[in-house]
């Protein structure tokens, strides 16, 4: 058992070693252990203090640096208390088993915040730089939404609102993601999502419901190839080529993640769409085509997309 193990489970194994048959089988389902070699980690991925962290955990300093340095033993509450706070920031920490070793990761199915912000505007709110299932997004967090959480006013200090949105975090972040399952949400100009308050406290979906708004991007059985609308439109050295009509095939559908993942048969170049970007599959004269709400361009042998006037841009690529 390695240093960093034993410093926060010995005082637990000689609690254990002491009791009784029933009551250590109980206590096998308590919180499992934290290496304290995780938990900087954590911080690292986070990019936040000692100072920081130990503020969103309501932990004194001196006690978070103790459980680091490994130390002494931490309690459970400790250790819980910081495993929240890092949960809270979308960090987990990865329980050990027989085929891994402990970790951390960041939580899925959840946007990642890639910095914290340090600017407040007075029109567009809180600005956030994200990522979100593989591509960078911006998002706005609206004043009103913040205030809302914390019960602040609109005169209310920026330092304020920053206070608010590292307590609430965990909210904002699934309030980010429920805002970008509607493209009315975004910016038809910078491709930025507005998250409002409404966003914040809507209740999640239920599985049913995200069901039946992902069947129309679902391909259709036994489609092989099938053309896109808008159709995709041609330039090199400047000059227009006119439309492109080379066929596409389904790479991969993520039902749960929401991701259609298409490529281009003749030029190789593929695409991966959120369900905000999907209109459906459907039959026109005999033939398959995908409606989508972004327009696809081959520039200089370049695949580009833009946005159609109430739709956010996405960035494509090559195989």
């Amino acid at each position: 058992m390695s240093s960093d193990y034993r410093c926060l489970t010995s005082k637990w194994i000689r609690c254990y070693a002491r009791a009784t048959p029933v009551f250590k089988l109980q206590m096998q389902v308590l919180p499992s252990f934290v290496v304290p070699a995780q938990i900087r980690a954590a911080r690292a991925l986070l990019n936040l203090s000692q100072e920081q962290l130990a503020k969103a955990a309501g932990v004194g300093v001196s006690t978070l640096r103790d459980i680091e340095a490994q130390r002494g033993p931490a309690s459970v509450e400790m250790v819980e208390r910081i495993r929240a706070a890092l949960d809270n920031h979308g960090v987990l920490l990865v329980d050990g088993d027989a085929t891994r070793g402990p970790g951390v990761q960041f939580a899925p199915q959840r946007p990642h915040l890639i910095r914290r912000p340090t600017a407040m505007t007075l029109w567009d709110g809180l600005p956030l730089d994200l990522e979100w299932q593989g591509r960078p997004l911006t998002a706005f967090v609206s004043r009103e939404a913040l205030a809302d959480l914390e019960g602040l006013s609109a005169r209310s200090p920026d330092s304020e609102f920053f206070a608010a949105f590292d307590k609430h975090s965990a909210a904002i972040l699934e309030g980010i993601k429920r805002a970008a399952r509607h493209k009315e949400n975004f910016d038809p100009r910078t491709g930025a999502l507005r998250v409002r308050g409404k966003d914040l406290h809507e209740a999640d979906e239920s599985p049913e419901q995200i069901s039946q708004r992902r069947a129309a991007m679902r391909p259709p059985r036994g489609i092989s190839t099938f053309a896109i609308q808008p159709t995709p439109a041609r330039r090199w050295n400047g000059d227009d080529q006119g439309p492109s009509d080379h066929p596409w095939i389904v790479h991969q559908f993520a039902e749960k993640e929401g991701i259609l993942t298409i490529a281009n048969a003749v030029t190789g170049h593929f695409l991966a769409l959120h369900e905000a970007q999907v209109g459906g599959f459907e039959k026109l004269n005999g033939e398959w085509v995908l409606r989508l709400n972004v327009q696809l361009k081959f520039e200089d042998g370049r695949l580009r997309v833009e946005w159609l006037p109430d739709e956010p841009a996405l960035q494509g690529g090559r195989r």
